[in-house]
């Protein structure tokens, strides 16, 4: 949900983002990344290899990823944190014995990128960071690595503060959000977001961003934060030409209730526009704005079963096939060397173009590459899946729903159509072929004429103990249908 932030100018996001691909073999104890230590087959394993001061920077990368990807326990973060204290007592800090020589700024809205040249902490704080919600406890070292001297322990510790709502590093996001730099701004917005209230002194940089660039996202933080203040801009704004971006502007009006009454012309003429999305949307704000209050909604129930190769999801009477999550298919075509040579963990090739994702310590990365060599980065939201619905291009991630596009006159692009209320499960097709999503969701997941939305500020339930949703996307209204799975 869906919803990435910096500061100054910074190097390019390939430029430092981009590091060696790792053997793909590395599920095997025996396996070895070339020239580093073996690959660890487990979390036992891969915490006693980040444990390792002889541990190449390389072996220290695939433990973190095989520690993200598997089940843990209470007693290994406290291992960790252990570990993380350790580290960050060493003076001066200590680095894999293969570290590359030379100072390197390193990008601070792409927090631990270049691993050759980080200290062995950034791989614990990664670590630590899979943990989501449940890293809580590791909030006191989290701080202390926050307050590092070093910028990459420092860098690498701001995001699992901000999964964990901590206003220690909140003014920090803030003055990324400023930094204009999209890859950057989109996922400070989705931390500012989590924040709500005590975010408002982000206000004047994000009104300003609004009337400035009209970032897809912008007007729910601002509704999350729920300062007055925003109302005139988010009315200023609406005569923008985006359907989807004028859906979000009235959403975020709405959540102001009679406050936004100054609005109400406004509102009332986007009641009659072409997009159905929007007419439902005004026809929303106006209720709120008049402080009618829609009538309490109890979802229908879906259920998902096993199958050999994915899920069966039955919803509102229909049996619908659907794949896992985060399991993609090997490069293939055009679209292999070229996710070699960029250093890309998965790619899709759509029409042509390959849609290439690569797997981060932490999160993922987003971008095209054209037939011609031609690269664009589009998104660092951790990407669960692609897919083509009804001729255009979907990435699935964690907290939204991105549209990718490639305008005649202009470079690719990645736009937020619908916020995700959790971590993507399963997805696939309806009969009519609209994209069809199952989240672990959490309790912050609301439901109107509009479909399924997420309400203000972030959940702090642990993941495991989340409901599971089953979310249709309508290809015409761009509304999410859909309802409670029983598991």
């Amino acid at each position: 949900m869906d919803v990435e932030l910096a500061r100054g100018a910074r190097r390019s996001v390939l430029g430092v983002a981009i590091v060696a691909l790792l053997d793909a073999s590395c599920a095997a104890p025996t396996c070895r990344v070339p020239g580093a230590t073996p690959c660890c087959a487990n979390v036992d394993e891969c915490i006693a290899t980040v444990a390792d001061p002889h541990a190449s920077w390389e072996s220290l990368e695939v433990a973190v990823d095989v520690i993200s990807r598997g089940s843990k326990s209470r007693a290994e973060l406290d291992r960790l944190r252990a570990l993380l204290e350790q580290e960050l007592h060493a003076t001066p800090l200590a680095r894999p014995p293969d570290t590359v020589a030379g100072e390197a700024e390193p990008s601070r809205c792409l927090p631990g990128n270049d691993f050759r040249r980080a200290p062995r902490a950034v791989f614990l704080i990664a670590a630590i960071e899979s943990f989501v919600q449940e890293a809580s406890p590791a909030q006191a070292e989290l701080r202390e690595a926050y307050h590092s001297a070093d910028a990459y322990v420092s860098n690498a510790a701001t995001w699992p503060l901000a999964r964990l709502v901590d206003d220690e590093v909140l003014p920090r996001i803030i003055d990324d959000a400023a930094s204009r730099i999209p890859l950057c701004v989109d996922l400070d917005l989705y931390w500012l977001r989590a924040y709500g209230p005590r975010a408002r002194a982000a206000l004047p940089v994000l009104t300003q961003l609004l009337r400035d660039t009209r970032m897809p996202g912008l007007p729910a933080v601002l509704a999350a934060i729920g300062d007055p203040a925003a109302i005139e801009p988010l009315g200023q704004a609406l005569d923008h030409e985006d359907c989807f971006f004028r859906a979000q502007l009235l959403e975020a009006l709405a959540s102001f209730g009679p406050a936004a009454g100054a609005q109400r012309p406004a509102v009332e003429l986007l009641t009659h526009n072409w997009s159905p999305n929007v007419r439902a949307s005004a026809n929303e704000a106006l209720r709120a704005i008049a402080g009618v209050q829609p009538p309490p909604y109890s979802p229908p129930t879906a259920r998902l079963t096993p199958a050999n190769d994915g899920f069966r999801l039955t919803l509102q009477g229909e049996t619908i096939s659907l794949s896992k999550a985060f399991e993609w298919p090997r490069p293939e075509g055009h679209c292999d060397p070229i996710s070699k040579s960029v250093g890309a963990d998965h790619a899709v090739d759509v029409q042509g173009t390959c849609v290439l994702v690569r797997d981060g310590v932490g999160r993922n990365s987003l971008f095209v590459a054209e037939r011609d060599g031609r690269t664009t980065p589009l998104s660092k939201a951790q990407v669960a899946a692609v897919r083509v619905v009804h001729g255009r291009i979907f990435a699935i991630a964690a907290g939204q729903i991105l549209q990718l596009e490639s305008p005649t006159d202009g470079p690719w692009s990645a736009t937020s159509v619908a916020s995700l209320p959790g971590r993507p499960i399963a997805l696939g097709s309806d009969q009519a072929g609209n994209l069809v999503v199952v989240v672990r969701g959490s309790d912050d997941l609301s439901r109107d004429e509009r479909g399924w939305r997420v309400r203000r500020g972030a959940s702090t339930t642990p993941d495991s103990e989340q409901p599971l949703f089953a979310l249709r996307l309508n290809d015409v209204t761009g509304q999410l249908q859909g309802a409670q799975v029983a598991e």
